[in-house]
Formats: C-alpha cells, sequence, structure tokens
C-alpha cells in the first residue's frame, strides 16, 4: 500500500517501477527494509510447503487460495476487500523481490484473513482458511528459524486461551482492523481513545468478538504535565488492556508522531478524529511519579502491526503545530485540516499563481516614501481602495468573515491568514457535523435491522447500507472541498489586492 508509515513513523516511499506492487505496511513487529540474502529462498519454501496442504481425503485446500476471486464474478468481493490476496500473486511478488520478510507475511495473513472476514463461519472456504493459517503459522516458524530470518513470529504464534486472533472484524457498521486507533464508550458515557493490537473470536460459529488494546491519555489524565504545554490534541500512550467486546466501540480516529503529524493529513478522518503522540506514559508507584518514555519504533513499542494504514495527503505548505497551553488543547483553529492539502489541487496551483505574481509585482512597485516625512503624513487612502484599487471582493461562502481593516501591511497579512484559518476551520466543523449525521443514520438503521434479525450483519442489506454510507460521505467531502477552493480563491484574490496595495506602510 502506498502512503502505508514505517515503524519508525517515517513516510514511506514509492513502490518498484516495474513488477508487481509490493506493499510496505508492516505485518511483523518492528522490523523494517531488512534484507537477508536468504530471504526469497525462505519465503518460496513456506509457500511450496504449504500448496501440498490436503484434507483428510488428500484433497489440496490451497486450490481455492491461489488466485484472487474473479472480479466480473464476484464485484461484491471488491467492495468490501481491500487488500485481494493469493498465493500466486505472493510467489510473483518473491520473484519481484519483497523488500522485508514482514511485507511477505502482511500479504500470507491477509489471504487467510480476507477469507474468514467475506466468507460465514459455518462455510468450507472459512474452515480451509482457519486450517491453512494454522498450517502457514508453523511452516513459517520453521522456516524462518532454518534460514535464520531476522524476524520475530511472536506475534503470528500468539493464541489465546479460548477462540483465535484474527486481523479483521465488524462491530455494527464499522470495519475493525489490528491497529486501528478507536473511540471506546466509557462506563461514565464519555469516550476514550485507544489502539487495536489483537482481535479475538471465539463461542459458537466464532461470533463473539473481543479486542485488546492500548489507552491513550489526554493531558489531564497525565499530572506529570500539569502545567507544561501540549500539542492541541496530543495524546500520552498509557496501559493496556484486553477482552474488551466491540459492541464498545464508538468510532474511529487516526494517531501520529509529531513529524507525520506536520507533514501529512490521514484521507477519510475530520480534523476532530486527528491526534498526536510523542511518548508513552508510565504512571508511578509508592509515591515516585509517573515516566515518559519517547516512542521510537511504533510498531515495536505498541507490538502490534499496522495492517491497514490509511492513504496520507501532503500539504500545501508544512502544517506547523506549536505546544499551546491545556485551554488550547481542542481548539479547532489550531488543529490540521484537509483543505490544505495537495489534494486541493485547484487551490494550490490558485495559490502559486497568486504568490508568483504577487512577488513579481512586489518587486516592480516597492513603495517608498519621501525622506524626513513621518507615517502620519502620509495620504489617507479610503477604505473602498485600501485593498486593491477597489477591486471587488469575491465573499467567502456561507457566512465566512471577512478580515477588518489593518494598519500596515504586516499587520494585513497576519489579520488575513488568521481569517482564512478560521474559515477553514469553520468549514471544517461543518463537515464534520455532516459526516456525524451521515454515519448516525446507517448506524440507527443497521441497530434497527440488527434487532429484528440477528444474522443481519455480513448480509447484502447490511452491505447496501454500508455502501450508501460510504458514497453519502465521500459526496459530503467533495462539497467540501468546492468549499475550501471557494475560500482558497477569496484568500488568493484578497492576497493578490494586498500585495498591489502602494499605500499600506
Amino acid at each position: 500500500m502506498l502512503g502505508a508509515t514505517l515503524s519508525n513513523g517515517q513516510i514511506q516511499g514509492s513502490a518498484p517501477t516495474s513488477g508487481p506492487h509490493i506493499p510496505q505496511c508492516i505485518g511483523g513487529i518492528g522490523h523494517q527494509e531488512v534484507v537477508h540474502p536468504q530471504m526469497a529462498a525462505a519465503m518460496n519454501e513456506i509457500v511450496a510447503q504449504l500448496l501440498e496442504t490436503k484434507d483428510e481425503d488428500g484433497a489440496s485446500l490451497t486450490e481455492v487460495f491461489e488466485d484472487p476471486p474473479d472480479r466480473s464474478e464476484y464485484p461484491e468481493y471488491y467492495e468490501v476487500i481491500f487488500h485481494p490476496m493469493a498465493l500466486n500473486v505472493v510467489k510473483s511478488r518473491i520473484a519481484a523481490g519483497y523488500r522485508s520478510f514482514d511485507a511477505f507475511n502482511y500479504d500470507m495473513m491477509w489471504i487467510f484473513n480476507n477469507a474468514t472476514y467475506f466468507n460465514e463461519s459455518d462455510s468450507q472456504i472459512y474452515q480451509d482458511a482457519v486450517v491453512l493459517e494454522k498450517a502457514y503459522k508453523q511452516i513459517c516458524r520453521q522456516v524462518v528459524a532454518k534460514y535464520q530470518i531476522p524476524f520475530d513470529t511472536t506475534y503470528n504464534d500468539a493464541a489465546p486461551a479460548e477462540g483465535r486472533y484474527v486481523s479483521r472484524a465488524s462491530a455494527g457498521d464499522l470495519d475493525l482492523c489490528v491497529g486501528d486507533f478507536i473511540y471506546v464508550k466509557s462506563s461514565s458515557g464519555g469516550m476514550k481513545v485507544a489502539m487495536i493490537t489483537k482481535i479475538r473470536l471465539g463461542g459458537p460459529y466464532e461470533r463473539r468478538k473481543f479486542f485488546d488494546g492500548r489507552w491513550f491519555l489526554t493531558p489531564s489524565e497525565v499530572p506529570e504535565i500539569a502545567g507544561q504545554p501540549v500539542y492541541p490534541h496530543q495524546l500520552f500512550a498509557g496501559p493496556a488492556f484486553d477482552s474488551l467486546g466491540v459492541r464498545s466501540v464508538a468510532g474511529k480516529c487516526f494517531i501520529l508522531l509529531p513529524n507525520v503529524y506536520a507533514r501529512v493529513y490521514p484521507q477519510g478522518f475530520n480534523a476532530q478524529d486527528i491526534y498526536v503522540c510523542e511518548s508513552m506514559y508510565e504512571p508511578g508507584s509508592d509515591g515516585q511519579p509517573g515516566t515518559l518514555t519517547p516512542i521510537t519504533n511504533w510498531a515495536h513499542d505498541f507490538k502490534t502491526p499496522l495492517m491497514r494504514p490509511p492513504a496520507f495527503i501532503s500539504y500545501i505548505v508544512p502544517f506547523a503545530p506549536n505546544k499551546q497551553t491545556v485551554e488550547l488543547w481542542n481548539n479547532t483553529s489550531l488543529l490540521p485540516h484537509m483543505g490544505l492539502t495537495v489534494l486541493n489541487r485547484e487551490a494550490v496551483a490558485k495559490m502559486q499563481q497568486a504568490q508568483s505574481l504577487a512577488r513579481s509585482q512586489s518587486q516592480q512597485q516597492t513603495p517608498t516614501r519621501p525622506p524626513n516625512v513621518p507615517r502620519s503624513s502620509q495620504p489617507m487612502v479610503p477604505q473602498s481602495m485600501a485593498m486593491g484599487g477597489g477591486a471587488s471582493l469575491v465573499r467567502p461562502p456561507n457566512g465566512m468573515q471577512m478580515p477588518p481593516m489593518p494598519n500596515n501591511f504586516a499587520q494585513a497579512q497576519q489579520a488575513l491568514s488568521a481569517h482564512h484559518q478560521q474559515n477553514l476551520a469553520m468549514a471544517q466543523s461543518q463537515q464534520t457535523q455532516r459526516e456525524n449525521r451521515i454515519r448516525k443514520q446507517a448506524s440507527d438503521q443497521i441497530a434497527a435491522a440488527q434487532q429484528q434479525n440477528p444474522s443481519f450483519i455480513g448480509s447484502q442489506h447490511h452491505q447496501a447500507i454500508v455502501r450508501q454510507k460510504t458514497q453519502l460521505i465521500e459526496q459530503s467531502q467533495q462539497a467540501f472541498f468546492t468549499q475550501t477552493h471557494q475560500l482558497q480563491q477569496v484568500y488568493n484574490q484578497q492576497l493578490q489586492a494586498l500585495s498591489q496595495t502602494p499605500c499600506l506602510p
């Protein structure tokens, strides 16, 4: 997957220019571009041994897993499965050259996870996938030891006392994956932020779903930083927990390390649902203060793979978060927003043109003041002319505010930028409200249908509701992009007009 995050928080590079695309997600614990001379041989041996797995009657168990489902015959499969994978695809990627054993393991595990997620638990494909997953883990452990591949099999080999671990599960209208950041309903009625480290299925037909995870704390929950400045939406990785039911999950969010938070926006998330974290918090004991430890390797420090990183969008200019007082922790004007990303390409082009024009005109018309004449002696210019010769400015959409008249050029630039940020924050808030309404309506429909039909989840009707929700959110986001583009046009016109004003000292 392009745009995935490495375990150290760095954004990964592009895929190879030739051969099949090789994902660079982390599938193990903290390994990155670790290349071993026998890595390809080990991968080929694992696949070869797995292909020999047979059932009690001597029939091959892997035949249905050798190629992806036909897209024309099973279009619904590709609407549900975001990372289709098959053994022959893995073999072609081995030939092209995996960049790490983690990437190979990531692909192999999705073969089994996709089958158990898409198919009913009492189906033959589901049962065969469970058997093959168990066989793969055993073969992998043996071959890794044989070739001395630097790959930690601890996560693969972990087994719960009851049921089995999976990488993906549904919870109402939510699609949950290991590595996802979520909101969890607390006993007090509020919400807490957590990360999923394991998902466990159990009970009859594996229909009971639980997850293990790690809590993330707000500054008010870390007494050691009382009075210290923090980033807006900064969280601190806290204690681990286990065996919470998936019904306690209320929604999704995303957490980034500061260096990534400043450069990219995780697509599909509202600004209010994006957080930054740079350290782990360990509470003190016996009267001793707690400790804060910097996070150096995301996957290793949290002992979990990143199974489904979102697509990341670069900012037009780097977002520069600064630490503020705790009172500004949730100030929307200080949070990142999608309107200033390269996704809004028209706004980028317009902004670049305006900046280029402003620079050239500024060089040609540098205003000077006659010597020995105080500022107050300069001729006053009517406000109708103060933003560029009486040029008519476009009013921002939805009643967004216009900036007040400044006293000098520096103040004008600062006021213009501040009001632009306020308008973008207001637009983002409106977008958040729209998406929340769409999600609530879909959630209510699913809850009502599930009361009438306990096996509703996973049905075609359920998938139709989820698809409709996705389409409505995409339409809402498109409207948001249009709105931010209009705001950017207004800002560009005001910036251009300001640069042409020779009267501002």
